[in-house]
């Protein structure tokens, strides 16, 4: 097993059901603009759908019988139906909005299921949008004998890990049998996990 993937295994274990999805929420928002910036890139998709999905999981945390799982089940297929396919659209934007949209698909899954493999995936896909950009901005070669330890100790790596970290930690210590949109704003940090621009000297 991938060793963060066991590490946040491990750690989302003291959360409750409504904290893990509150992680994924929040870990899923934070991937929201590079979505877009692969919409405005190649003039397809919908991030509207996106936000409205991230919306949907919010308030089902404020108020779970809002939606049924018929709707956040349709919900699922509609972003289904913005997911990009690498093949059609070659680039790595095309990466970051394929990790924007397979992470709230995770989150509603998780609803669904109760399965905390889709926490770790909702990380894991953060942790693998950090690792690429790393990976172009930097040009490291994948044949490059220390490839691993250049993502693995880069300031942006570090710092979306810490980012997880703490969040899950603050969670774990948060009672939240009761949600509000203050409380779920409290968690947010507004500190993006890459900055796009930097791949294109913008």
């Amino acid at each position: 097993m991938d060793k963060y993937r066991y590490e946040v295994k491990q750690l989302i274990s003291g959360l409750t059901f409504k904290g893990k999805i509150l992680f994924a929420g929040i870990t899923s928002e934070k991937l929201y603009t590079n979505y877009i910036a692969f919409e405005n890139s190649v003039g397809w998709g919908n991030h509207y759908i996106l936000r409205d999905a991230s919306s949907m999981i919010y308030q089902y945390l404020i108020k779970d019988d809002i939606f049924s799982m018929e709707d956040i089940s349709h919900m699922m297929t509609m972003v289904n139906s913005i997911t990009p396919d690498t093949e059609d659209f070659p680039g790595i934007l095309t990466s970051f909005a394929l990790d924007a949209c397979t992470a709230i698909i995770s989150t509603l899954q998780f609803i669904i299921d109760g399965d905390d493999e889709n926490i770790i995936d909702v990380a894991i896909f953060a942790r693998d949008t950090v690792d690429i950009f790393i990976q172009v901005k930097d040009e490291i070669s994948s044949l490059d004998p220390s490839l691993e330890a250049k993502i693995e100790y880069n300031y942006f790596m570090l710092t979306e890990k810490k980012r997880q970290r703490n969040l899950i930690m603050t969670l774990s210590a948060t009672d939240l049998k009761v949600i509000s949109d203050d409380l779920i704003n409290q968690f947010k940090t507004t500190q993006p996990i890459i900055e796009i621009a930097q791949l294109f000297k913008l």
